[in-house]
């Protein structure tokens, strides 16, 4: 049996980190890694979030509802959520939260990772496998549990749900229990009606401010998908929108309220075709020319 070792990088109560400006300073860092400083300033004068686009697939935002509660890595203020719909038998699923996390600490408190269940029917253990780690969040440990459940794949089933929660720490006695009880089954549930109303076809599938990913992809792309995000949060945070208002105003772009930002030179009452001619991306993701109506390209971070 293999216990992976988790450090536990944010609290399930989802507390703030950011003040607007605090988090713009932040950001314009961060969006100096894939845009000249110049670039970066005529962001700030896109009034449009939805006027950044990667690709003719980047065009639907699901408005990804995430509840009441919800375990989560990072700040509920954070510009960019990741919500992840997985289940603990799917072997993609499980290199996919690897990449998860490794991106998800790479960018700090800027990004916020959001875990739901979608277990699949033909994988048996892969219920009974989301119940124990709703079982072991009642005690605090979702995200151990989460770890262990993926790194003992092979051998899911009630035997090793007790043995990781005595391993872990927990009550065992309560989490027997717990495991069993309604109240869990119906979290397990509502992730599954999400994803139904979400489109979700299968797993993983990623939410990243409410534009679809599919499968398990590379950090690369998540990167690049991330620094997508993290422009259209900039231009709503340049609109007046607060840090706790970010998601929301992401996932509904049409209620973005106040005045629009100040057009730019020679765009009023034109609108540049989304899709420049040439547009193309390597493999693993490190060149992505990114079509944006005010004519900015974003280039990703410089391979490690």
């Amino acid at each position: 049996m293999t216990i992976v070792t988790f450090a536990v990088l944010g609290l399930l109560t989802q507390p703030l980190a950011w003040d607007a400006a605090s988090l713009q300073q932040s950001m314009e860092k961060e969006l100096g890694k894939v845009l000249s400083p110049a670039e970066v300033t005529d962001l700030g004068t896109i009034s449009d979030p939805m006027d950044i686009s990667a690709d003719q697939d980047d065009q639907v935002v699901y408005p990804v509802e995430l509840g009441a509660t919800y375990p989560a890595l990072g700040p509920a203020d954070a510009p960019v959520t990741m919500v992840v719909f997985s289940d603990f038998q799917c072997p993609y699923c499980a290199d996919h939260e690897e990449n998860l996390l490794k991106v998800r600490e790479e960018y700090g408190d800027l990004v916020r990772l959001v875990f739901k269940h979608y277990p699949l029917s033909f994988h048996d253990q892969a219920r009974p496998a989301a119940l124990a780690a709703e079982a072991a969040r009642v005690q605090g440990k979702f995200w151990e549990m989460h770890r262990a459940l993926f790194a003992n794949q092979r051998t899911l089933g009630p035997a090793l749900f007790e043995s990781l929660a005595s391993d872990l720490g927990l009550a065992v006695s309560r989490f027997k229990e717990d495991i069993k009880a309604p109240r869990l089954a119906a979290r397990v549930d509502e992730d599954i009606a999400l994803g139904g109303r979400c489109k979700l076809s299968g797993t993983p599938s990623t939410y990243i401010n409410g534009f679809l990913v599919s499968g398990a992809v590379s950090p690369a792309k998540l990167r690049r998908h991330i620094s997508l995000a993290l422009a259209r949060s900039f231009i709503l945070l340049r609109r007046g929108v607060k840090p706790a208002d970010l998601y929301t105003f992401s996932i509904h772009p049409e209620s973005l309220p106040g005045p629009a930002a100040p057009a730019r030179a020679g765009t009023a009452g034109s609108k540049p075709p989304r899709f420049p001619q040439g547009f193309s991306w390597d493999e693993d993701g490190f060149w992505y020319p990114v079509s944006v109506r005010s004519g900015l390209a974003i280039q990703p971070p410089q391979k490690p």
